[in-house]
């Protein structure tokens, strides 16, 4: 199951789950006397309830509800909707019943919303997460995984991910590095092992490549081979190649997970965890939670639209100042590599001659580049 299917059906499943929980919440309320009374009826339960699962599928999105948890604890998952429909009760109730119930009618109402909302919820999850798992044991859906290490670990690594199918891992190649003498150097080649069926298993024949013949072709090995997940099998002493590997891997759409004895080396970058039995140690890519992620990208975008709405007399004068003063359109565009290595166009006040780049191609500015406008010069100053 791709990264898009799972949030798909989490999202399909959430959907349904949070209607069958307000409808259980609005008949307990408003019909089964289950409640005190109200002193509000809706004439149609059709638009609170349609508001409602927008707001509950906000909630979710914003604290990272629906980022992927493959393999992971369904345990963690539920704790995780636990603090968010608790923190989303509360929110609903400062906003909408604070004025509305005594302290008793409060306490029911609560408790009864949130009951609805976790339990439905979570049953649709647990639901989504249990289909998840039985595709991974028929082999459909595992993460491509590449191996970083010393041959002798990279065969024992193999080894003990073949015996917990569940976690999910399909070693599709390996970066096996060598020592000669007391150097360290390494080479890649391809990973031949043992099937289990008296066959040979050789993988990753991409790894033969002329310029793959060290660590630092772990970037390209992660492009050509789609790789998801790189698990790192180095010693206790091994400083050296696992910070290579950390800094190759920085950018890349991919989840290191190690050997639980290099915990002292990374500190509080990583996690401890066990993926249906398999003892690994995550890096964390990304050291802030969910919710502070949301929120720095809340501010980003609200921040910016308030600078280009406030600022749009100037950035209209200035367009036609760059474009009035010398042949060419007013706006450069360029395509830049952003996170995850994913290219996207950059837009920007022309400040040099359309011609540039023609004679020389991409070359840095320098301070007094000749080729900048009378504009351009002091755009950039």
């Amino acid at each position: 199951m791709s990264k898009r299917t799972e949030r798909f059906a989490l999202l399909f499943a959430d959907l349904l789950m949070l209607v069958l929980a307000l409808a259980i919440y609005n008949g307990a309320r408003f019909e089964w006397g289950w409640l005190p009374q109200p002193t509000f009826v809706p004439a149609s339960y059709v638009g609170p309830t349609l508001v409602l699962v927008g707001y509950w599928i906000a909630c979710f999105l914003f604290f990272g509800l629906y980022q992927s948890r493959y393999a992971g604890s369904r345990f963690d998952e539920l704790v995780s909707l636990a603090k968010v429909v608790t923190l989303g009760v509360l929110i609903l109730f400062f906003i909408l019943f604070i004025d509305k119930l005594d302290y008793y009618s409060a306490r029911q109402t609560l408790l009864v919303l949130w009951l609805a909302v976790f339990l439905c919820v979570a049953l649709g999850r647990i639901v989504v997460r249990s289909i998840q798992k039985a595709l991974i044991l028929k082999g459909y859906g595992r993460h491509n995984t590449l191996v970083v290490g010393w041959s002798d670990r990279v065969e024992e690594l193999y080894e003990e991910v073949a015996r917990y199918p569940a976690a999910g891992l399909n070693i599709v190649g390996a970066i096996r590095l060598s020592r000669e003498g007391q150097g360290d150097g390494s080479f890649v080649e391809p990973l031949s092992l043992d099937a289990g069926d008296g066959s040979t298993l050789t993988l990753a024949p991409a790894l033969t490549a002329p310029h793959a013949t060290e660590i630092e072709a772990l970037p390209e090995l992660i492009e050509e081979l789609n790789i998801q997940d790189v698990l790192i099998a180095l010693g206790s002493d091994d400083h050296k190649p696992l910070f290579d590997v950390l800094r190759l891997s920085e950018g890349q759409p991919v989840s290191l997970k190690l050997v639980p004895d290099f915990y002292q080396v990374i500190g509080g970058m990583a996690r401890t965890e066990q993926i249906y039995g398999l003892p690994l140690i995550e890096v964390l890519p990304q050291p802030m939670p969910a919710w502070e992620q949301s929120t720095k990208r809340l501010l980003d975008v609200v921040v910016a639209l308030a600078v280009l709405i406030a600022g749009l007399p100037l950035w209209l004068l200035v367009g036609l100042m760059v474009r009035f003063s010398s042949p060419g359109p007013a706006i450069y565009r360029q395509t830049r590599v952003g996170r995850h290595g994913k290219p996207f166009t950059m837009l920007k006040f022309r400040t040099m001659r359309q011609d540039a780049e023609a004679a020389t191609g991409p070359v840095w500015a320098q301070a007094d580049d000749p080729r900048y406008t009378a504009i351009g010069r002091w755009l950039r100053k």
